[in-house]
């Protein structure tokens, strides 16, 4: 299904005075061949309007050292478009200000890069643009013209993502990207400095977190699997509209529902995936004939035929990973997202054989599991195998999702906690919210939904009476509960169950 046009970048030239170290153009501060002219520029903007109404972005290089770039934008507003402009920061002046307003610009992104002039102009690779581009800011608050911040995220400045976040709240933006490093110009002689996935996990997870909570909007870009974390967070997220925003989004929209043209013409999936699908001169500016009949961007809308983890994985559809870094890791446009760690579950319908030592130990580990410093060694000795053997096959079955967890199971009473099972009577508009206030509460062990009167049930184990009446007065006095049934076990059943796969 092809999706419907949404974003648009055009780099309007490659040149641009600053050398960053992560710049897929490898842009330069000079001239550059065949680019297109101002008026190829409006042929352009009339053959994406004669089908769609995307949001048109005006990039570069840095688009003002075009002449005529206040012209092609006033050009794509009056077709319908909404323009947003991605400039450098550095030549912003109060002239600048008065055509950008004039011009029906709405927003403009601007990077940073760092929280400080010294990690911002060592990643840009020019000294005082961190002083050019906060004053750049100034002056379009001053303006009121909407602005947001771009991060490009490495090992440089990930720990520096809070600093830089409060940093654009301070300057007046109104919304914050991280731009996950993609390997490709200058930036694939960096590639060393791309987080590790569990880097990416731990990044991706802190956005999560302010897109679901902050005042700002908050989105990364190149990080398509943020979406997977995004739903795996979400159950604990009170229902509200920004939720429904969030969870609506989309991984990778590359050739389907975004597209990419170069300074010269050539239309590509994105900025990162430097692979001609066409030229929009030799097209006669006919974009809606290149963006529905590229053989490559019908490949991507085709997730099914997407290879490695993405291929198995249940979030394919939302997430799909990067594009560019499959193709950058292993040559394969449709291979796999190298940097997310997340194991996929099979698909429940394929039959994983188990040999008679995954039976074998399977079967052990239901029972009378060794409490020691190293229980699988014990384990291993028992069944006459090595403490690797058995380790490695613990993985395995692990990621097949056939095993799910190994862990212990406390007596709260025995070790002088108190217990008890809640009955909760929520407004139905309200669960989600109660859950989540639930949820936040570590003596909380587990939490359900249910369909009846009663409709949240939930475990505490509190280390007092005092602690566990706390928590339940507090529940009591959200929003849309009604009613909360105390119900402390009297009597304990313990069911041994073990299933025997010999």
């Amino acid at each position: 299904m092809i999706a419907p046009l949404q974003l648009v970048a055009w780099e309007t030239t490659r040149r641009c005075p600053l050398a960053c170290r992560h710049c897929r153009g490898a842009a330069r501060d000079a001239a550059y061949d065949n680019e297109l002219t101002t008026e190829e520029g409006l042929c352009l903007i009339d053959g994406i309007a004669e089908f769609a109404k995307p949001i048109l972005i005006l990039t570069g290089g840095e688009p003002l050292f075009r002449p005529d770039i206040f012209e092609l934008a006033l050009h794509a507003s009056g077709k319908g478009m909404r323009v947003v402009m991605s400039p450098c920061g550095q030549f912003i002046d109060a002239e600048g200000v008065r055509q950008i307003k004039e011009s029906g610009i709405v927003r403009l992104s601007i990077s940073l890069d760092g929280a400080t002039a010294r990690s911002h102009d060592a990643f840009r690779g020019v000294s005082g643009a961190f002083d050019k581009t906060l004053a750049a800011l100034s002056r379009l608050k001053e303006a009121g013209i909407e602005f947001q911040i771009n991060t490009t995220v490495s090992k440089l400045n990930h720990q520096e993502l809070p600093a830089i976040l409060a940093l654009a709240k301070t300057t007046g933006a109104v919304a914050f990207n991280p731009f996950f490093l993609v390997p490709t110009g200058r930036g694939a002689a960096i590639a060393d400095l791309i987080l590790s996935p569990e880097e990416h996990e731990a990044a991706l997870t802190w956005v999560a977190e302010k897109a679901f909570g902050d005042s700002l909007d908050v989105h990364p870009t190149c990080a398509p699997h943020f979406n997977r974390i995004l739903r795996q967070g979400a159950l604990h997220k009170e229902n509200t509209p920004k939720r429904k925003r969030l969870l609506a989004s989309r991984g990778c929209l590359g050739g389907n529902g975004f597209i990419f043209i170069s300074h010269q013409g050539i239309l590509q999936p994105c900025g990162f995936l430097d692979i001609s699908c066409g030229n929009v001169r030799d097209a006669g500016f006919n974009v809606k004939k290149l963006y529905e009949e590229s053989e490559l961007f019908n490949q991507l809308r085709n997730r099914k035929d997407y290879r490695g983890k993405c291929g198995v994985c249940e979030f394919l559809d939302a997430c799909g990973g990067c594009r560019a870094r499959a193709l950058k890791q292993a040559g394969d446009v449709l291979g796999e997202e190298p940097y997310c760690l997340y194991q996929p579950k099979k698909n429940m319908n394929e039959i994983i054989e188990l040999d008679e030592i995954d039976r074998e130990l399977l079967t052990r580990l239901q029972h009378d599991f060794p409490v020691s410093s190293r229980p699988f060694e014990a384990v291993a000795q028992e069944c006459g195998l090595t403490e690797e053997v058995v380790l490695s096959r613990m993985k395995r079955l692990s990621e097949n999702g056939l095993l799910r967890r190994i862990g212990v199971s406390l007596h709260s009473a025995k070790i002088g906690s108190i217990s008890t099972l809640v009955a909760a009577k929520v407004q139905k508009e309200r669960v989600e919210g109660v859950a989540a206030f639930v949820n936040h509460y570590t003596e909380v062990t587990h939490n359900y939904e249910r369909e009846d009167g009663f409709n949240l049930w939930f475990t505490i184990v509190a280390p007092d009476k005092k602690r566990l009446n706390k928590i339940l007065t507090e529940v009591r006095e959200q929003p849309g509960v009604e009613t909360v049934l105390d119900l402390p076990a009297t009597h304990l059943f313990k069911i041994d169950v073990n299933f025997s796969l010999k």
